[in-house]
């Protein structure tokens, strides 16, 4: 599978996912906002991994907006490689996790999630948090 034909295939998964309308009556509201960013590497490296999950990390700032309905934002990082032969890359997108929480969780929590395609191998490597949708971002 080549990198425009999965994107394509991640647009129509979210499209389908997501209701983009807004109720226009609210009576009690609790929000929760999802971000995804995907981005394609020809050639995958501990470093790329690493400087990934720090831009990860340090968009929390920019991408959480505390509102009196926030109760949850996830950041879900999807890696895109033609292919993975490295084992070690696997366990460390395995091992991440990164949660910070506002006030004690009280004012809401963010959860950042970590993904790894390998598109010639159809397979995808989950973090911790990212389990639960593996199945969704798989090729």
């Amino acid at each position: 599978m080549l990198f425009e034909e999965y994107m394509e295939l991640m647009k129509k998964r979210l499209m389908n996912n997501f209701d983009m309308t807004v109720p226009f009556a609210k009576v009690y509201g609790m929000e929760n906002d999802e971000f995804c960013f995907l981005k394609h590497f020809d050639m995958i490296t501990e470093d790329i991994v690493d400087a990934y999950i720090e831009m990860l990390i340090s968009s929390i700032d920019d991408m959480v907006k505390l509102r009196d309905d926030h109760m949850s934002t996830i950041i879900t990082g999807i890696i895109v490689a033609d292919s993975v032969d490295d084992k070690n890359l696997d366990n460390i997108v395995k091992r991440f996790k990164h949660q910070k929480s506002y006030f004690f969780g009280l004012k809401g929590w963010v959860d950042v999630r970590l993904i790894l395609v390998d598109l010639q191998g159809k397979r995808v490597v989950p973090s911790k948090k990212a389990v639960k949708v593996e199945t969704f971002y798989r090729p």
